[in-house]
């Protein structure tokens, strides 16, 4: 009886250290170099474990951060498991199970040709449990693709003193995404919606739906897209992309890009290290039109959208270095915002002073500078 005891005692020392190792080995998995969208809500969930003091040297100032990031935060989490309440371990395992691709198991609609154990047929065991369904998985050594399909319908009501309206509208589209050689990663995402009843006015209460040419401008449908690639190596990383980002410090409305802005078109490049990241953007702005005399056409004075429409090229430029010690983080910046010019040579270098090459450029454009900080005096 001793020596069972003592088997059974050996075993779940064994299982207690293969699985602290699964939570804190970033190398025993594979890179997820693509970007977690924005509206994923465990970046709440990871906001909550910051300030409970969980996540050194971590930011959530400027978002979206790699699927790989995430996964990494959450098993620091699972690495803290005897600090978190019995809810926030629920969480966790949820996340986890989404996230981290060595706790994720798939249910597919086709099968990739590797043979995988860790993706279930869709229509047999798949349909009615908990694992992560799409229409295709692939997931080798070097090739990662996931295929998943989304749909949401939004259902709203208004009351007033004198009347009351409501609206109902869906919409449904692919996701893919997934990581090549453990350096690229991709994503691509396409929706289309329509209201299918309705006051369209209660709807354009949706900033989305407001930004949106199609729906606000021309009454038709709606649709939306987001894409990205980015390439890792090392400490260095570099993409392209239309994103939703949120950038500066603040919970819900960050200091320089908040919930309300659009997605931004950006060439973006950087080198990201545990303390210290720098990064460099050159993005795209969409400004209003203007008419013949130069004059700007204001949403209120009529169509603003078509060929027959002159858009003045708008470009953003900025640096940003954030140093990340233990209690939080401080960042300093700069931009510069010009126009009417498709590609100034003079703001392409990552490492110049913005303001100082904004003068020598004939003082033509609008540069700012700033700092925002984020400080966690006590944990929790």
């Amino acid at each position: 009886m001793n020596v069972i005891q003592q088997v059974l005692k050996q075993c779940i020392i064994m299982v207690v250290i293969i699985s602290i190792g699964i939570c804190i080995n970033p190398y025993n998995v594979k890179a997820q170099v693509e970007h977690l969208p924005i509206s994923h809500p465990v970046y709440m969930f990871l906001q909550h474990c910051e300030a409970k003091g969980l996540l050194e040297h971590f930011s959530l100032s400027s978002l979206p951060l790699q699927r790989g990031e995430v996964a990494e935060a959450l098993r620091s989490i699972c690495s803290a498991t005897p600090q978190l309440t019995a809810s926030e371990k629920q969480t966790l395992e949820l996340y986890e199970q989404e996230i981290c691709p060595e706790l994720r198991v798939n249910s597919s609609v086709f099968s990739s040709d590797v043979p995988r154990k860790d993706t279930l047929s869709f229509f047999s065991s798949g349909l009615f449990s908990e694992n992560e369904k799409g229409f295709y998985f692939q997931d080798e050594k070097n090739v990662n693709v996931y295929a998943v399909p989304l749909a949401s319908a939004d259902l709203g009501f208004r009351s007033l003193d004198t009347q009351s309206s409501s609206m109902f509208s869906v919409q449904a589209g692919i996701r893919v995404h997934g990581t090549l050689s453990n350096r690229f990663g991709y994503f691509m995402q396409v929706t289309n919606g329509s209201l299918i009843s309705g006051d369209r006015t209660l709807a354009l209460e949706d900033i989305r739906l407001k930004q949106n040419i199609k729906f606000a401008v021309l009454n038709s449908d709606f649709d939306f897209t987001e894409s990205h690639i980015r390439y890792d190596y090392d400490w260095f990383y570099i993409g392209i992309g239309r994103e939703s980002r949120l950038l500066g410090a603040g919970f819900r409305h960050h200091q320089f890009l908040g919930q309300n802005a659009p997605p931004l078109d950006a060439v973006f490049a950087g080198a990201r290290f545990k303390q210290f990241e720098y990064r460099f953007t050159y993005a795209s702005l969409m400004s209003l039109a203007i008419d013949t005399n130069g004059q700007a056409i204001l949403p209120n004075m009529g169509i603003i959208a078509g060929s027959d429409k002159y858009f003045p090229s708008k470009t953003l430029v900025m640096h940003r270095a954030a140093f990340r010690p233990k209690w939080g983080e401080i960042a300093l910046w700069e931009s510069v915002i010009y126009q009417n010019r498709s590609l100034d040579l003079g703001y392409l270098n990552p490492l110049s002073f913005l303001k100082s090459v904004e003068h020598s450029l004939r003082d033509r454009d609008n540069s700012a500078m700033g700092f925002d900080f984020t400080i966690r005096p006590v944990k929790g």
